[in-house]
């Protein structure tokens, strides 16, 4: 029962199962597969191709969007085969029947460039497994994402320094995995698209062939300024997107050494400090140098070229300077070589050994050596005594005069402290005299004049005392007390006569000095002891001396000294005490002499007025303030007795007084009297104080300083005080609250409104008011800070659509502050309301759209997407379109296809934006199309308020196209022994569908498919198995693709694989290999020495073997045949530099190519190559290491005199190298012998005794060795044999102990004896040389002997007074060496008696005064008597009687003008003077005692010359010249604007006489001839005065408005005694338009400096005299001043008739002179030449009449022409409105002519007119602002004479017109009254004028009221055609403007460009003809 159950359960299971199967398959059968579908049509099978950027850009990027279909409507789910697949992509599936693609890997082009995946499509209903498959081909696209890689290279060159430029380096080549494109359309490899740059490269790049970088030479290379060079090469890929990359080489290159370079000093002590004491041999400084080629680096030598001295060595070799000679710092002091004492300055020669060079190379430099001082010297004296003398009534501090010329002078020629010296005075005979003098100095450095001084007068007395010897010691001063003891001296004897006095004199007391002339002052006695006239009777006085000589008489029999007379003032201020030296001689005035001095005192009179310390006081002050900001101290002095009432000062203020206006402010301030100090009494304010604006003001009170004397004496000073402004008031502003509207789309930087504010402070700082914005403008608006003008921000937008919230208005507070700072700074506020007005001015805006995706089997009309547009503006009207021609389609590859496939395949509705399908769509033909899609506001207030968007469609796809490999073959390369898995190459299979999913696989051979495999997926072809490429050196298979699909498609391609071969094997050397070779030192070059094989397994450049030396084995002697291995000699050998070489030979493989690299394979083998003696070297004999070898004649026999040796570079084993020696010359007596001293060496001897045979031997030495053949030298050998000094000189001549007599004037140079002595010696020791032994007498000093000769001479000027007696002790000595032998000799030498002292005047400068105009011989005056040194002893017979001395004019100015009495000494003239001509003269006068001989003349007078006398002779000056006028006539003028009392004019006189002859008064001496003159007939009293002492001419009356004419009168200018001249004035009264005004750009005080000369020359060129009324700074026209310039007013005057001339005629008289004034012109840089005021013409009542009639015909002409053009203007009304509705929206025109409407716009408003429109403004002129606009309208004008805007560059004043939106209005205004008013035009100079040259119109704006504004216009856009090129528009001002610049200019036109054609004359008509003109000229020439 229980079985039967479970059989009924399964089979009613099994019954289920297979029912649901059924139901299943039928379910199957029923359903409809879905399938893959494109944007717009059906799938018809094809290969989907996607194409994705390398790298990580696509990364997790939409990549494709599906599409799929299902009829069931079942929901479809979308992915991907494989693993690969599964890796690469993520699917996100959209329901329900779409799916986005998105990449998940990060894709590498270069590892693998396409991937074929399978897509798949269920709706699971297909069965598990089931799918429907599509082929997706994923395509790489490459990115620049690899790095350029180099080519293997040398890293390391070498190249010679003397390489020429262009050799090439190297050449480097690089190559880039990534695809390049070097040519368009044209594809290339990487390498091809590289640029190959050397970075460092100091001169031009390489060149770049095919990828690859030459790099070669460029200029000379040079190893000492740089040896290695470091380049960088880039390698630079040539990405056309994003960033290129670059790869990076270094290259060294290393520049080998030439010799070109001269040594080089390293080391150089510039100087070096020594001791004085360093021993000789001791080592002073070491200069080093070195071969300038570095890389050769030969040895230096040194020497010394000059400087040296003898002192000093260097070693040759090493550098090393050391001392030669004894150093001696002091004994340089006095050569006269014209060496630096202690200094000496070496030449040192630095010579570079080689054998390159000829001659070899040198370098000097220079090294400075200083001695040190060493305390080595004493204090000496010039001589060892000296004589003094002193008189004995001698006061203290009297110093003794010295006898003779010798003054006692001490020195130390030790340095610094080390020179130092005391000096003091001890008794020379122990009698304690020595206190009675004093030594000054006494101390001294280096050098000292020693004073002796009186201390002790009273112990000088003759009577007692005659003679008092002292001694002066001069002592070393030392550093230490320890060494004070031993501090070394010298000293000399001083003997002081003692004079006794023979005259007593007797002298007053001090005189009080009166004031009658002639005054007595003193009187002065003496006597004299003697008789007769030798005694008292016998006195005169003869001399007075001292300050006020020349003022004083000195009686010469009474001494009663004198005043002369009132003329010589003693002024006690300048000097309280004068010292006067009276002199007095007995014998009549001619015999012995004595002095006494004498002292005067002036005593004080109050004469002095008080003086202050300053010219004026300054002091500075704030108003309202009690204090001064510094105190104020007012000082003065009085130069009267101090401590008297005399020099006792008080001090006041003056008084205020209503006509003194310089002390008005005196009662605010008070002066302590006796302290002077000034305070302030009643504070300032400053407004009250007049004056213009200013920082500060200034008063000035007057302040007055008196004494206390008898009578009172005072002075006055100004005090200036200088008053500063305080902050008192706030600005305030003129409105609280300013209002204003203004449009939004107003340009920034435009004036909104400008506000103003008043301060009442009246200085420039505190009344200086600035503005700021405190609030409420948002950026939007910004404030002038200075002006107040707010304008709109830079960059600000004030459309209230862009704020947040809508801002429709701005209340902004502004705020105006002073210029103070912190609490003291002031300010007030108001409020300014600006409203925003709204403008349809802002285009509409799309938002985002998005991707739409549209079936490729869309029906038409089928909705697409709807667009939609934005605007901000209040009332926008918004019309949509789409613009075909700027939009485009592509297809699946990217590409664009034709225009005409895809137009009108969409529709737009132009109100919605709805967007739909009108045509077939096919995906085939194009996947995307980018609708270009245009939104337009058509009710705005500009035309071309667009929007552009793009809209983008893509479209769906099928599936029907096989697998298409990219290649029919591929080709691969790959290197035996790689490893498995090294890729060779990557196929690439391409599927036209969309399901691009590819298998690959290899079909061919076994053995050669077991080699390499494919990646079935990626079709990667890598390597399986190592392959050998001698087995298998080519792999050829087939490679297949097949795709996914149902069935499946394949596709076939070829693939050939090349083996290339590697460098594994070294190479061997083969055979046995010799290790040693033998050659012989003389073999030839190219012998062969060895041979060497070696072999390599490997084939091309690896198996080739190259051969290869080690260079530093060789030593450059052997090469290697790098082919063969052949080793031969490539240099000469030489056995004696090297015997031996141990050579390392190189097998090497590839070595081209891998050598540098380190890729070459290398074996080594060493052998030794042996070099054999040959006897080629020639023994040499060393030279002498002295000239001469030097032996004296007692040399002993057998002894060594020198050693000869020889040098043998062959081998010394071999009888090749021994030497032997042999005399083969010069030893005739067989003196000399050789000694052999082995090896190669021999001792020279002596055979027999030297003694004897003194002199030079020359020995031939033959040197022979022992080779065959045999080779030999000789060489010579110098021996001296030098002589022994044994014997002393002896004098020949004159006989000792003789007395040899010499005049005392025996002149310097003169001979006294000759000496003579002779040694019986040999050469040196034979010669005799004589000198002068230098004995404490000191008397060798006067005489000089010839060393050589032996004559002496007289060396300084002999004294028989000083010495009459000189010892000389002469001493002859040898040149022995070593020791010098001498001899002395005395001799006694007597100087005989002469006169030869001159006489000499006392002082060198004598004073006299003659009176001009006086007879020759009137006026006398005696010259300074003279003194005489000659000793006259009376004993001596030879000896007369002193002559009177000779006076003698010997030069000077006198011109034979003068004489002088030889005898009588008096001085007289011999021709009347002239002052006038000259007022002084000067002569030169010479006292002789030689009578008979006139001495020369001479030109200047030296002050030393005690003969000589300088007379100094002024002329006095008499009245006998009359005051002469500057001009005869002089001429100025004056306008009726003056005031009275104005200096109009100053007239001038000049005498030629001096002080009070030469003052000058003027008078008026005629009455005042008035001519043409009208409204003067008022004038009661004359009009003009003239100043007395000035001659300054004033007005004496009021001029006014109606008076005329001009004046004339006569002035005189006379002296005090009535001497005069006269001359005319003529003063013209002139009126306004007769002056001529000149604007200079020059300051005022500029032009003050050569105002003169403007004048002259103005005057000199125009023939016109000219007189300067004034001057001042420039005003502009708009009232500013401009500092930089000055105006500057002439007048003109005929000199003919002299009349004033008129402007019109003084300004043709300076055209016509134009060329001879411009260098005036451009020195004064004149600007403008211009009437001082526009003529104004003043019309008789006819010209009035004539003047109304004619402005009443030209009105009513003007009305006819008004109501004709009404009468057309209706009737074109309706024609405008017509050809405006006709004018298309864009492009196109009205079939209407503009002609018709010229120069108007043709869709303005009715009856307007573009003489007056502004934009599309009908009226002419604004209530508030009154504009004339001077353009056309803006750019939306229809019209073609539109003119376009100016460019901001075409503007010569920097406006232009700028474009705004819509209608532009013009920026040119001007107020209402600028048509109507004339202009009173400036002259512009020439040179201030430049016109264009290229001046295509130009505008004269209106706007301008300094008429500059002058825009010109390059083009024109269209040109006008009625005007001609050249033409000027002109407004009303410009009118005068332009003529009177063409006046100015000599041609009627502008010669500069010819822009103005016609002259236009200036007018002054009335603004109703003004009009009418404005009219005419702006009407073009077709109206």
């Amino acid at each position: 029962m229980l079985s039967y159950h479970k059989l009924n359960v399964i089979i009613i299971v099994v019954v289920c199962l297979l029912v649901n199967d059924v139901l299943r398959g039928l379910s199957a059968a029923l359903n409809t597969p879905p399938r893959f579908k494109s944007e717009d049509l059906d799938d018809l099978q094809s290969e989907i191709v996607v194409r994705v950027k390398e790298g990580e850009s696509s990364l997790h990027k939409q990549i494709y969007h599906l599409y799929g279909e299902d009829p069931d409507g079942d929901q479809l789910r979308f992915g991907v085969l494989g693993t690969i697949g599964s890796d690469l992509l993520r699917i996100e599936s959209v329901p329900p029947n779409e799916a986005k693609v998105y990449l998940k890997k990060e894709l590498d082009r270069e590892i693998q460039d396409s991937y074929t995946l399978v897509l798949t499509l269920t709706d699971s209903k297909l069965g598990k497994g089931n799918y429907i498959t599509k082929s997706l081909l994923l395509i790489v696209e490459d990115i620049n994402d690899n790095t350029p890689i180099f080519r293997p290279y040398r890293t390391a060159l070498t190249l010679s320094e003397a390489s020429k430029p262009g050799v090439v380096i190297e050449t480097i080549e690089a190559f880039d995995s990534d695809e390049g494109r070097a040519v368009e359309g044209e594809r290339r490899t990487a390498t091809a698209a590289l640029v190959i740059q050397v970075e460092d490269a100091e001169d031009e790049p390489p060149k770049t062939i095919i990828g690859k970088g030459v790099i070669s030479l460029a200029s000379n290379l040079d190893y000492e300024r740089k040896s290695i060079y470091q380049l960088k090469v880039l390698a630079i890929d040539r990405a056309v997107e994003g960033e290129r990359r670059t790869a990076t080489a270094a290259l060294v290159i290393q520049v080998e050494d030439a010799e070109d370079e001269p040594p080089v000093f390293t080391f150089v002590p510039s100087v070096t400090r020594i001791a004085e004491n360093l021993a000789i041999g001791s080592p002073v400084l070491t200069v080093t140098a070195v071969d300038g080629d570095r890389g050769v680096n030969n040895a230096i030598t040194y020497r010394i070229l000059k400087g040296d001295q003898k002192l000093f060595t260097i070693n040759q070799n090493t550098g090393v300077v050391s001392v030669a000679g004894r150093l001696d710092r002091e004994s340089a002091i006095n050569d006269t070589s014209g060496q630096t004492a202690g200094a000496y300055i070496l030449e040192i020669e630095a010579t570079e050994v080689t054998v390159a060079m000829f001659p070899p190379p040198t370098v000097t430099t220079e090294v400075t050596i200083i001695l040190k001082d060493v305390n080595d010297e004493i204090p000496k004296f010039t001589a060892n005594q000296y004589v003094a003398e002193i008189a004995e009534n001698a006061p203290n501090d009297m110093p003794v005069t010295f006898v003779g010329d010798s003054v006692p002078h001490v020195f130390d020629l030790d340095q610094g402290n080390n020179g130092s010296f005391a000096v003091s005075l001890q008794s020379a005979d122990n009698t304690g005299l020595e206190d009675v003098f004093y030594v000054t100095p006494t101390h001294g450095v280096n050098e000292a004049s020693i004073m002796l001084r009186v201390r002790d007068s009273l112990r000088l007395d003759y009577e007692k005392v005659k003679q008092i010897r002292l001694r002066i010691i001069a002592t070393e001063k030392t550093g230490s007390l320890s060494s004070a003891t031993n501090a070394r001296s010298s000293s000399s004897q001083v003997t002081i006569n003692i004079k006794g006095v023979k005259l007593v004199l007797n002298i007053m007391p001090s005189h009080r000095l009166s004031r009658v002339f002639p005054c007595s002052v003193a009187k002065i006695n003496a006597r004299d002891i003697d008789s007769g006239i030798y005694g008292t009777a016998g006195i005169r006085y003869t001399d007075i001396r001292g300050e006020m000589s020349s003022a004083l008489n000195l009686d010469p029999i009474s001494g009663v000294i004198t005043v002369k007379t009132s003329e010589y003032k003693f002024d006690r201020e300048l000097s309280a005490q004068h010292f006067l030296i009276v002199e007095a001689r007995d014998a009549n005035g001619a015999g012995n002499r004595n002095t006494v001095q004498l002292v005067l005192n002036i005593t004080d009179v109050n004469d002095c007025r008080p003086k202050f310390l300053h010219d004026k006081y300054e002091a500075r002050v704030y108003e309202n303030s009690h204090n001064f900001e510094q105190p104020l101290r007012i000082t003065a002095f009085d130069e009267d007795a101090i401590g008297t009432k005399n020099s006792e000062i008080r001090y006041q203020i003056l008084p205020t007084h209503e006509s003194n206006q310089l002390n008005q402010y005196s009662n605010n301030f008070t002066i302590d009297e006796i302290s002077g100090l000034l305070s302030i009494k009643e504070p300032l304010d400053f407004e009250s104080i007049p004056g213009p604006k200013s920082d500060s003001r200034n008063i000035t009170i007057t302040v007055r300083a008196y004494d206390l004397g008898e009578p009172r004496l005072h002075s006055d000073t100004p005090v200036i005080i200088y008053v500063y402004d305080r902050n008192d008031f706030s600005p305030i502003f003129t409105k609280n609250l300013y209002t204003k509207s203004i449009p939004e789309d107003i340009r920034d930087g435009s004036m909104v409104l400008q506000v103003s504010a008043l301060d009442g402070d009246h200085s420039t700082i505190n009344s200086r008011i600035y503005y700021r914005i405190v609030s409420g403008a948002f950026d939007k608006f910004v404030i002038d800070a200075n002006a107040g003008v707010i304008s709109v921000a830079a960059g600000a937008n004030l459309d209230p659509d862009r704020s947040h919230p809508k801002q429709l208005s701005y209340l902004i507070h502004v705020m105006a502050l002073d210029s103070s700072f912190g609490s003291e700074q002031r300010f007030s506020t108001a409020s300014v309301n600006i409203t925003i007005v709204d403008v349809n001015n802002k285009a509409p805006e799309f938002g985002d759209i998005p991707v739409t995706v549209v079936p490729e089997d869309a029906p038409n009309q089928h909705f697409v997407t709807r667009v939609t547009a934005t605007d901000l503006d209040d009332k926008p009207v918004l019309r949509y379109s789409i613009d075909y021609a700027r939009s485009e389609a592509r297809n699946e590859f990217g590409a664009t296809v034709d225009y005409n496939l895809f137009v009108d395949s969409f529709t737009i509705n132009p109100l919605d934006g709805t967007v739909r399908v009108v045509k077939i769509l096919n995906r085939e033909l194009w996947d995307q199309i980018k609708l270009y899609v245009v939104v337009e506001d058509i009710a705005a207030a500009t035309k071309g308020q667009k929007a552009k968007a793009i809209l983008t469609i893509q479209i769906s796809d099928v599936n029907d196209n096989r697998p298409q490999f990219l290649q029919h073959l591929y080709r691969g390369i790959i290197t035996e022994n790689a490893v498995a898995g090294t890729p060779i190459l990557t196929v690439n299979a391409d599927d036209a569908d969309t399901n691009k999913s590819v298998i690959y696989s290899l079909e061919g051979r076994q053995e050669l498919l077991q080699l390499i495999k494919i990646n079935h997926k990626t079709g990667e072809v890598a390597v399986s198995e190592r392959i050998d490429r001698e087995r298998y050196s080519w792999i050829n298979v087939t490679v297949r693709a097949t795709d996914t699909g149902q069935p499946p498609l394949t596709g076939l391609s070829l693939l050939s694989i090349q083996v290339l071969d590697e460098n594994d094997n070294n190479p061997v050397f083969v055979g046995e290999q010799r290790q040693a070779f033998v050659i012989a030192e003389d073999a030839p070059i190219g012998s062969l020495v060895a041979q060497v094989n070696a072999r390599d397994e490997d084939s091309g450049v690896f198996g080739k073997i190259t051969y290869l030396l080690d260079a530093s084995s060789t030593f450059g002697k052997f090469k290697i045949d790098r082919e063969t291995g052949a080793i031969v000699v490539s240099n000469v050998l030489n056995r004696e530099d090297m015997s031996q070489y141990k050579l390392l030979v190189q097998a090497v493989d590839n070595y081209d190519y891998g050598f540098l690299t380190g890729e070459s394979r290398k074996a080594f083998h060493t052998i030794t190559v042996t070099v054999t003696d040959v006897n080629d070297e020639t023994p040499t004999i060393v030279p002498q290491t002295s000239d001469c070898a030097v032996v004296n004649e007692f040399h002993p026999i057998r002894d060594m005199i020198t050693y000869v040796t020889a040098i043998d570079g062959d081998d010394a084993n071999t009888p090749n190298g021994k030497v032997v020696f042999a005399i083969i010359d010069g030893n005739e007596d067989r003196l000399f012998d050789f000694e052999l001293s082995p090896p190669n060496a021999a001792k020279l001897i002596s055979r027999f005794s030297l003694r004897g045979r003194v002199g030079n031997y020359t020995l031939t030495v033959k040197a022979s060795d022992g080779g065959q053949p045999q080779l030999s030298s000789t060489a010579k050998v110098h021996i001296c044999v030098t002589d022994v000094n044994d014997h002393n000189p002896v004098f020949v001549k004159p006989p000792s102990n003789i007395t040899i007599r010499i005049a005392e004037n025996a002149t310097i140079g003169s001979t006294v004896v000759e000496v003579k002595a002779t040694d019986e010696d040999t050469g040196v020791n034979a010669v005799v040389r004589y000198k002068l032994r230098q004995l404490p007498n000191n008397h060798w000093k006067s005489f000089a002997i010839n060393d050589v000769t032996g004559v002496i001479t007289v060396a300084k000027q002999l004294d028989r007074e000083a010495q009459r007696v000189h010892e000389l002790r002469v001493q002859a000595y040898d040149m022995g060496e070593p020791t010098s032998l001498s001899t002395d000799l005395d001799l006694t030498i007597l100087v005989a008696n002469v006169d030869d002292f001159e006489p000499e005047f006392t002082q060198d400068v004598f004073q006299v005064v003659f009176t001009e105009n006086t007879l020759p011989e009137i006026e006398k005056y005696k010259l300074l008597p003279t003194i005489d040194k000659d000793d006259y002893d009376l004993i001596d017979p030879a000896v007369g009687f002193k002559s009177i001395p000779c006076y003698y004019i010997v030069g000077g100015d006198g011109d034979d003008r003068f004489r002088l009495n030889t005898f009588t000494h008096e001085l007289t003239t011999t021709q009347s003077l002239d002052r006038e001509l000259k007022d002084n003269y000067t002569l030169i006068v010479q006292a002789t005692n030689d009578c008979f001989k006139v001495p020369p003349n001479i030109t200047h007078f030296d002050n030393k010359d005690n003969s000589l006398l300088q007379v100094l002779i002024g002329v006095r000056d008499v009245n006998d010249n009359s005051p002469k006028m500057t001009k005869k006539v002089f001429t100025g003028g004056f306008t009726t604007d003056i005031d009275f009392g104005t200096v109009l004019m100053e007239v001038k006189a000049v005498d030629k006489d001096m002080g009070a002859n030469s003052v000058v008064n003027y008078y008026i001496i005629s009455e005042v001839r008035q001519t043409l003159t009208e409204g003067l007939d008022t004038l009661s009293a004359e009009p003009f005065v003239i100043n007395r002492i000035t001659g300054e001419i004033s007005l004496n009356f009021d001029p006014q408005k109606d008076m005329k004419g001009y004046f004339e009168f006569d002035v005189l200018a006379n002296d005090t005694d009535g001497l005069a001249d006269s001359a005319t004035v003529f003063i013209y009264l002139l009126r306004d338009d007769q002056r001529v005004r000149f604007i200079l750009r020059l300051t005022p005080q500029e032009l003050r400096e050569k105002l003169e000369k403007f004048r002259d020359v103005l005057a000199n060129i125009t023939g016109a005299t000219v007189n300067i009324d004034s001057y001042k700074i420039h005003e502009n026209r708009d009232g500013s001043v401009d500092q930089k310039k000055t105006d500057l007013y002439l007048h003109f005057v005929n000199r003919e008739d002299n009349s004033i001339l008129e402007v019109n005629d003084v300004l043709s008289l300076i055209d016509k002179n134009i060329e001879y004034l411009d260098e005036l012109y451009k020195e004064f840089n004149v600007l403008v030449t211009e009437p001082t005021q526009s003529l104004e013409y003043f019309l008789e009542w006819e010209d009035q009449l004539k003047a109304c009639l004619l402005g009443t015909t030209a009105f009513l002409t003007l009305l006819l022409v008004l109501v004709i053009c009404l009468c057309l203007n209706q009737k074109s009304r309706y024609e405008r409105q017509l050809k405006a509705a006709t004018v298309p929206v864009f492009g196109g025109e009205s079939q209407l002519t503009r002609s018709n409407v010229p120069n108007t716009n043709q869709h303005a408003s009715e009856g307007s007119n573009p003489m007056w429109m502004t934009g599309y403004d009908n009226r002419w002129y604004d209530k508030d602002e009154e504009q004339i606009s001077n353009r056309s309208s803006g750019d939306n004008s229809l019209d073609e004479n539109a003119i376009a805007s100016h460019s901001p560059d075409d503007s010569l004043d920097g406006s232009a017109g700028r474009e705004s939106g819509g209608s532009s209005a013009s920026t040119t205004t001007n107020d209402k009254q600028a048509l109507c008013r004339g202009l009173a035009v400036g002259r512009v100079t020439p040179q201030n004028i430049t016109l264009p040259q290229n001046i295509n119109h130009i505008t004269i704006s209106h706007n301008n009221k300094n008429n500059n504004n002058i825009n010109i216009v390059k083009k024109l856009a269209p040109k006008p055609p009625q005007k001609p090129p050249n033409s000027v528009a002109v407004g009303a001002k410009q009118v005068m403007s332009a003529s009177s610049h063409a006046r100015h200019q000599s041609h009627p036109k502008l010669s500069t460009n010819g822009v103005i054609s016609k002259p236009i004359a200036a007018s002054n008509q009335r603004s109703l003809t003004t009009f009418f003109m404005y009219w005419f000229f702006t009407l073009p020439t077709g109206e």
